[in-house]
């Protein structure tokens, strides 16, 4: 194939007394010919993707199968909400409400109603409700990128106020809430830069600008409805370290704020507290220096409940007491040997609680003082994505799905223990009891089990394993990979193919202690656990290394491009999407790859960088996937990562750069989702030479 031409850069760096190339550099300097080569990139996949067989028919297929009724009904305050297609604005999305289940739905917002430029489209990632319920902060994008600006909307004046936030960090923190939290006639909300500059700081954008000279850190600001941004209160700010990351919260009883602030580079924590009802006004530093994780999830008793894996290989929940810094007592009384903390609600009188046990998910329910209520199990297959109460309110929402069926919403009373209703994902397009979930495990090179979890159609599976897989893999930061359903998994098992997902160690499926095994100088066993799943998979009859793609996103990314560098035999296809591939060009995030000052973590690191350890061999086909948006990583990764494997190939098959402009999770619509999946299938299918059955 005859790849768009970038002129090499020659010059080299010698580092811990190693010299080091980097030939494709994406820098200000040669901004013009980058976005040329660039462009003539985009042009080369548009045309390679627009030749692939069945593409139409495999979109109309996915489109069919997406079809179900996903419920997208969620409660909070004294609402009742949907997202939905707005009937007056073809094309577009609204906000619906009811304040009570068996009511009609009116139409709240049209998402066409706010503000924007020309030709910018703003796209609604998340809403966020007072205390009073009267008012809605709605985290916005414009132009597909990560949350920017906050508009507020007046339920009572059914209308948007005059308030306008700019400048918005949606929270880097993992797993917690969206750095956003109400108190009385305004909210808190956390913001990269000094709000004296209104302009958004772009950390890694498409121009290639030098953001060094910008103000990095995040500062946690106050709001007060119906004045100007400008005149925010800056509450808190840690400007020597621009690599601290803010998370806010406040108790529903608006009596305690509380921040998190943790260093990515150290992985310590530390919780700031205020109490409003203390004599002596003012933050407090009520944990320091805590090694792991620590998420509020409410206030109890003058005490805040926290969900923490301090002191501790797996998560638990204890209480921390603000006038008693660095304390924390065991809130709960049980034993659950064998089983997974995996999180922490309160709703109604009951801390809500989900465990796991191998491919099994639990809820139980406490009561305030930490006694054991009862247990609600789900189906197998399916898992808890999403809970929504609060405190004092019986009525709890459940949401459970699996990959290959959509979302179903239960309306739990905690009062009586059991479900009072049940709606969604009702379809009559395809039949989930044909499918067959299996969790597997095999032992590693170096002795640990690794799970797997494949599904399966159950009359078009091929025994003999001559059959096209998808394996997905995340292994990072210690989150896990919830199973929300993809109409595109549907439609690869009526083909006959075989959807896997690898728990490969650094991810959070088995615990804080299953990330530690791949973090920092772990972090080679994360890739070795995808290498080794694939041989498993082959050797088990589930696929061939003809038949077997593989796919990451983000962090799973790094993982897929680095299992492709050291084994390009061992796939037919590699969709790496959003990735870090240049580990040189990881400044920070140090305790998940590795202290950049050390030697010894160096080397590992550059043994791990798959921009580093390409050299000439046939490898597989090769589809990056990057946004132009993307503010968590820099689409530059992706750049130089395809202009230099399309060097080193030697094969005949092709290595392209899909670029489109959206975030870091690249689809914020249905639109930009259905192309996106239709691509991966199509380019997978095309390469593999699998004609689809329909």
């Amino acid at each position: 194939m005859d790849y768009p031409k970038l002129k090499k850069d020659t010059t080299s760096t010698t580092l811990f007394g190693r010299k080091f190339t980097n030939p494709y550099k994406f820098t200000k300097g040669n901004y013009k010919e980058a976005k040329d080569w660039l462009l003539a990139e985009k042009e080369l996949t548009r045309m390679y993707l627009r030749q692939c067989r069945f593409k139409d028919r495999i979109k109309e297929n996915i489109r069919h199968y997406a079809g179900v009724n996903n419920a997208r009904l969620t409660k909070e305050g004294d609402y009742y909400f949907r997202f939905g297609l707005d009937p007056d604005n073809y094309g577009s999305l609204a906000l619906f409400s009811r304040k009570k289940l068996d009511e009609d739905d009116k139409k709240l917002l049209s998402f066409a109603s706010l503000p924007k430029e020309k030709n910018e489209r703003v796209d609604v990632d998340d809403f966020i409700l007072s205390n009073d319920s009267r008012y809605l902060a709605l985290t916005c994008s414009k132009n597909s990128k990560e949350a920017e600006d906050i508009y507020v909307f007046s339920i009572e004046d059914d209308s948007l106020t005059r308030d306008h936030i700019r400048g918005f960090a949606y929270s880097d923190m993992i797993d917690q809430s969206n750095g956003l939290a109400w108190r009385k006639d305004g909210f808190y909300y956390v913001r990269r830069g000094n709000v004296k500059n209104l302009a958004p700081i772009d950390l890694k954008t498409y121009d290639f600008q030098n953001p060094d000279k910008a103000d990095q850190a995040q500062y946690l600001y106050y709001h007060k409805l119906g004045t100007d941004q400008l005149d925010d209160q800056a509450i808190f700010v840690r400007k020597s370290n621009p690599q601290a990351y803010l998370n806010v919260f406040v108790s529903s009883d608006e009596r305690f704020l509380v921040i998190i602030e943790w260093n990515s580079i150290t992985d310590k924590t530390n919780v700031f507290v205020d109490d409003f009802e203390d004599q002596v006004d003012g933050l407090k530093l009520a944990l320091k220096g805590i090694d792991g994780y620590i998420r509020f999830i409410e206030s109890l008793d003058n005490r805040l409940l926290i969900l923490t894996d301090a002191e501790n290989d797996n998560l638990w929940l204890g209480y921390l007491d603000p006038n008693r810094p660095n304390e924390l007592a065991k809130a709960l009384n049980v034993d659950e040997t064998g089983s997974l903390l995996k999180n922490a609600y309160v709703a109604g009188e009951n801390i809500i609680t989900i465990y796991t046990a191998e491919d099994k998910q639990i809820m139980l329910v406490f009561d305030l003082s930490g006694n054991l209520q009862y247990r609600v199990m789900v189906e197998d297959g399916m898992s808890f994505t999403r809970f929504m109460g609060s405190k004092g309110d019986p009525e709890l929402f459940v949401f459970i799905e699996s990959k290959v069926q959509g979302r179903v919403c239960g309306v739990f009373d905690l009062n009586q223990n059991k479900f009072v209703a049940k709606f969604g994902a009702k379809n009559d397009r395809f039949n989930e009891d044909d499918y067959l979930y299996e969790y597997h495990t095999f032992i590693s090179s170096d002795s640990v089990e690794i799970p797997v979890m494949t599904i399966r159609h159950k009359k078009r599976f091929n025994p003999d394993g001559d059959n096209p897989m998808l394996l997905n893999v995340y292994g990072g930061y210690g989150l896990t990979m919830e199973p929300y359903f993809d109409a595109s998994v549907v439609y690869l098992l009526e083909c006959g193919g075989v959807y896997a997902q690898a728990f490969i160690r650094g991810g959070g499926e088995l615990g804080p202690s299953w990330h530690k095994q791949g973090s920092g100088l772990n972090k080679q066993n994360t890739v070795n656990d995808l290498i080794e799943a694939a041989e498993y998979l082959i050797e088990n009859k589930y696929t061939t290394a003809n038949k077997l793609a593989i796919t990451g996103q983000s962090h799973g990314g790094f993982v897929v491009a680095s299992a492709m560098a050291k084994r390009p035999d061992l796939f037919r296809v590699v969709i790496p999407r959003a990735g870090i591939y240049d580990l040189l060009d990881l400044q920070f995030h140090g305790s998940e790859f590795g202290a950049p000052i050390d030697s010894t973590a160096f080397f590992n690191k550059i043994d791990l960088s798959a921009y580093h350890n390409l050299g000439k061999a046939m490898y597989p086909s090769v589809l990056f996937i990057t946004s132009l948006n993307d503010q968590r990583v820099s689409p530059t990764q992706a750049f130089k990562m395809t202009a230099r494997l399309q060097e080193e190939s030697i094969s005949d098959n092709p290595v392209l750069l899909y670029a489109f402009g959206s975030g870091h999770y690249q689809a914020y619509s249905w639109s930009t989702w259905l192309q996106l999946r239709t691509s991966m299938l199509s380019f997978m299918f095309n390469e593999m030479g699998i004609k689809p059955r329909f």
